[in-house]
């Protein structure tokens, strides 16, 4: 159960990969399934490193120009060439470069997309702009080259100098935003592929296990011994290293769910467990019988309920704790941020 000691090698791996895929396929029919099959990683693995498609071919190029810089500082530091000559060696570098070629036939297709064009927007910017800039509201529109295609709009809030692109169905008005933005800050979250963060769907088992395990580090564990869980399956490192360390059990006829939505009580006992296993402290102090559902809350979750709404991970509406509620992928955001402020990471916090 040992960490990932070579993450840097994971990262090249990837990229070696994708770029290769991008340039045999094109980045359009390049899909994200192909990168994790070609990889032979699980999509939490590649989730753990880049939050998207977008995010990786910009890695792509990036690591390109930082090639081609170091070729051209090689000639621009040759001794015995006059500054013309530099140039004209420059100039004949940069043309006869492989992989020039094959970026700048991808860069059609690329600026097309608008979430990629919104990648590059905030890395532009963050490195051009000298102070912070509050948030802003930027929409890209892309107009169709024929008659019949579909017109396409992506609204993003992009925070310029921030340290996160922010998926374009948060707002700064929404009450978990800061909790969200943390936590992909944090890289707890990624988006769904279509650039949604969908903070209102149903937290559904395998989304958690997945969360829990990348907070927890990716670590390595057995294989799972669910008969719903294959290697193959992007959830499958993360159910396994959860049933190893009892963070969350299975069924009696040896299935685990992944897409069976939790309810509010069932992410308590389950987050209190992580707690336990992480050495966070335990201690619970709120009397549950103040709220008008107390009596709902089944008897195997009642201390962790309590455990939790005393840390408010979990919080009343209308004097309810409603624990038999199904959970939203923002109310997890806002637990895991309450989390980390009140009995974790607090040196991560901005």
């Amino acid at each position: 159960m040992a960490r990932n000691k070579h993450p840097e090698q994971t990262v090249t791996h990837i990229l070696d990969t994708a770029a290769a895929l991008f340039f045999q396929k094109g980045y359009d029919k390049t899909t994200l399934q192909d990168i994790i099959n070609a990889t032979k990683l699980s999509k939490g693995a590649i989730y753990h490193h880049f939050a998207s498609k977008e995010a990786i071919i910009i890695a792509v190029v990036d690591r390109v120009g930082e090639a081609q810089s170091a070729m051209l500082a090689k000639v621009r530091d040759r001794k015995g060439l006059t500054g013309a000559e530099k140039l004209r060696e420059m100039f004949r570098t940069s043309i006869t470069l492989s992989f020039q070629g094959k970026i700048l036939h991808m860069l059609p297709f690329l600026i097309e997309n608008p979430k990629f064009m919104a990648l590059q927007m905030q890395s532009i910017l963050e490195e051009a702009a000298p102070q912070s800039f509050p948030l802003c509201r930027v929409t890209l529109r892309r107009a169709p080259a024929e008659p019949e295609q579909d017109y396409q709009r992506q609204t993003y809030y992009l925070e310029l100098y921030g340290k996160v692109l922010v998926p374009f169905d948060l707002s700064p008005g929404q009450w978990y935003y800061n909790a969200v933005e943390y936590g992909l800050a944090q890289g707890y979250f990624s988006g769904m592929e279509d650039g949604r963060f969908r903070p209102d769907d149903p937290l559904s088992r395998g989304q958690l296990a997945q969360v829990l395990w990348t907070v927890g580090g990716c670590l390595e564990s057995d294989g799972s011994r669910f008969s719903d869980a294959a290697p193959g399956d992007w959830y499958y490192p993360a159910v396994s290293w959860c049933q190893q360390e009892g963070l969350i059990a299975g069924y009696e006829d040896g299935t685990f769910a992944p897409d069976t939505p939790l309810t509010r009580e069932q992410l308590a006992s389950i987050l209190y467990r992580y707690a336990r296993y992480a050495g966070s402290s335990l201690r619970a102090t709120a009397d549950l019988s103040q709220y008008n559902d107390h009596q709902a809350i089944s008897p195997w979750a009642n201390d962790s309920m309590r455990w939790a709404v005393s840390n408010r991970l979990l919080t009343a509406e209308d004097n309810a704790l409603r624990p038999a509620d199904t959970v939203s992928r923002g109310e997890l955001a806002a637990a895991l941020y309450a989390y980390d402020i009140n009995l974790g990471n607090r040196n991560s916090l901005w």
